[in-house]
């Protein structure tokens, strides 16, 4: 009854009236409404579509342009969701920077290989501006801050190559030695053949010790700047924070092809036995 004077008294102030409603194109909708009208014609019928279901389906339509690699995200996420499967994975790639990593002495390219590099930081850590928490966007930039500076140091070659070289620059400090050859009783000329095997090995050492200090610098470091945790398992149902499962894998992918070999060296160094089979016989 109230509903019905509250009706009349709109109908008495303004001359035209209308009932506006928002939904989307489901049948029953359209039919809610027609019978809404029936109740009182006096009211024109304005029924607007919703802006967020434009959006959703604009955004599903997307999706399934690319609906292998979005399948491909939500099976890493979940491969990575058991227990030390992520620490796993970090160990890849560690064994494969251990086999595959070169040291050049000298300063990192420039040109098109850097802008190149800044641009794959552009895309996969990009610094967000506004989010609706403050304190998650000051530590997520935080975060792809610190990762650009550690891969922009060590990963500093071309990363469309497949050769993982890092050019250790003057002030590097990632595990070059000084060559300290000149210990070998430089007073005594009778010497002069003994000082030179001692030179040459005191420089294979340092050597090797200069790639040791680099692989702990890049298991220290660079690793967890690629593999900063599991993969974030990708909102198929959603249409928000699907960045995040992109980023992560385009990240490591964008870095010399490294998602496959990280992926195909973790999957075959970690397959699980088949569980053994115990009959029991049973006496009856």
């Amino acid at each position: 009854m109230l509903l019905l004077l509250f009706f009349a008294y709109f109908d008495f102030i303004f001359y035209t009236i209308a009932r506006l409603s928002t939904a989307d194109r489901y049948a029953a909708n359209g039919r809610t409404e027609t019978a809404m009208q029936c109740e009182d014609m006096s009211w024109d019928r304005l029924q607007l579509p919703c802006d967020v279901r434009k959006v959703c389906s604009v955004a599903g339509k997307q999706f399934e342009l690319v609906s292998d690699s979005i399948s491909a995200l939500i099976n890493c996420a979940l491969c990575l969701a058991e227990v030390g499967a992520t620490a796993g994975l970090q160990s890849a790639l560690l064994q494969i920077f251990s086999d595959r990593l070169l040291i050049y002495e000298g300063e990192p390219p420039e040109g098109a290989i850097l802008q190149h590099r800044t641009d794959v930081y552009d895309l996969f850590l990009s610094i967000p501006k506004t989010a609706a928490s403050k304190l998650f966007t000051n530590t997520l930039a935080r975060k792809r801050r610190r990762q650009r500076i550690i891969l922009s140091r060590f990963l500093n070659h071309d990363l469309e190559s497949s050769l993982i070289i890092h050019w250790c620059g003057q002030g590097c400090g990632c595990g070059r030695q000084p060559n300290n050859n000149n210990n070998s009783d430089n007073n005594n000329g009778n010497n002069n053949n003994n000082d030179d095997n001692n030179s040459n090995n005191n420089s294979d050492n340092n050597g090797d010790f200069s790639r040791q200090l680099t692989l702990a610098a890049f298991e220290q470091y660079v690793v967890p700047a690629l593999i900063p945790g599991a993969c974030p398992k990708f909102p198929r149902g959603k249409w928000t924070r699907t960045e995040l499962s992109a980023d992560w894998a385009g990240l490591l992918a964008a870095h010399h092809g490294l998602f496959v070999d990280v992926f195909a060296l973790w999957l075959t160094t970690n397959q699980k036995k088949p569980p053994t089979v115990t009959w029991f016989c049973l006496r009856l």
